[in-house]
């Protein structure tokens, strides 16, 4: 299996059918919440991909 890194404080990918994580760094980890407008941005991407 290959082994890469985001550049950011934490990823997390999963597959949209299975549910299987596909990838986790630092997923689990507390994070602030970004601005309303990215948080926005991403909720219309993933309702469009769902």
């Amino acid at each position: 299996s290959e082994s890469f890194k985001v550049n950011a404080k934490a990823a997390f990918a999963v597959d949209a059918e299975s549910g299987k994580i596909l990838y986790d760094q630092d997923g689990e980890k507390p994070m602030d919440t970004a601005s309303i407008t990215k948080i926005h941005g991403l909720y219309i991407v993933l309702t469009q991909v769902v």
